[in-house]
């Protein structure tokens, strides 16, 4: 059992390794001024990917630290998501055609704060859930 766990620790923080290398290398990809539904797009797509990315730190950190540490999880996913979409940006200010913007970032926090509501929206349903069958 002791193996299965620590397997499975590893799979989803293989996970969060391999995810933000993808998001780091779709983040430094540079751009020729792309079209204005491009754009839209490409920013649609950050709430998305942040929530993912939070949703992946906290089932790793979640693994990690155990039960009763639910708060700690949700404060420490939140935080490290949140500076590498602002790390991101940075790193985007240098590579041409990318610039650091300051609605990426907010649209990164809406996908962090998403992934929470998530969380929040799983725990109420399967808590009341719960308790009506009384278990």
């Amino acid at each position: 059992m002791c193996t299965s766990l620590l397997n499975k620790r590893w799979a989803v923080f293989s996970a969060v390794v391999l995810y933000s290398l993808l998001l780091f290398a779709a983040s430094q990809l540079p751009f020729r001024r792309p079209s204005l539904l491009i754009q839209i797009i490409n920013n649609a797509l950050h709430i998305p990917a942040y929530m993912a990315l939070f949703l992946l730190l906290y089932a790793c950190l979640g693994s990690v630290l155990g039960k009763g540490k639910h708060i700690l999880a949700l404060s420490l996913s939140s935080g490290i998501s949140a500076c590498f979409g602002l790390l991101m940006e940075v790193f985007q200010s240098g590579i041409s055609g990318r610039s650091c913007s300051f609605s990426d970032v907010l649209l990164n926090l809406a996908g962090i704060a998403a992934g929470i509501a998530f969380i929040g929206t799983k725990d109420r349903y399967f808590i009341s859930n719960d308790n009506i069958q009384g278990v």
